[in-house]
């Protein structure tokens, strides 16, 4: 792990913090290899393709994907009350691509803006070229410290 990701990390598990939510922005190369970063960091990793899978109802072979529902998916994953306290978030940028850019960018805000006090520090793994799956305001991420690159 380096040492950007490491800072981000410690910040965001400091007692008392309100939002404990960052981007991990991952090389393509290196996005399959999501269960050793997810070691490296003591994350367990949380697939919220999978989520999405588990959501379809029985004789239906289609998700209903929208903004509100990757929202309920991750609001999920950061109150579970199993695993680890770091939940590394992978494949969003699977879900983010069968919506539209208002939707990705509601997403990004719920993610930014609308999680304060959960249960566990939510690491999103998203490929760091695929800007237009990124947030409109990664700059503000940044400047938070609540985005690192994966090194």
């Amino acid at each position: 792990m380096n040492n950007e990701v490491e800072r981000m990390i410690e910040a965001l598990e400091v007692p008392g913090t309100r939002l404990r939510t960052a981007l991990l922005l991952v090389p393509g190369s290196m996005l399959h290899k999501f269960e050793d970063i997810a070691a490296l960091i003591k994350a367990t990793p949380e697939d919220i393709v999978q989520k999405a899978l588990d959501s379809v109802p029985e004789g239906s072979h289609y998700v209903n994907l929208s903004a509100e529902r990757i929202e309920q998916w991750l609001d999920a994953i950061s109150q579970r009350n199993t695993g680890s306290l770091r939940a590394l978030v992978v494949n969003l940028d699977l879900l983010l691509t069968g919506v539209d850019s208002k939707e990705r960018q509601q997403v990004w805000l719920f993610v930014r803006d609308s999680m304060p006090y959960r249960r566990r520090l939510l690491l999103i793994a998203m490929p760091e070229d695929a800007k237009q799956l990124l947030p409109p305001s990664l700059e503000e991420w940044q400047t938070a410290g609540r985005c690192a690159r994966w090194r």
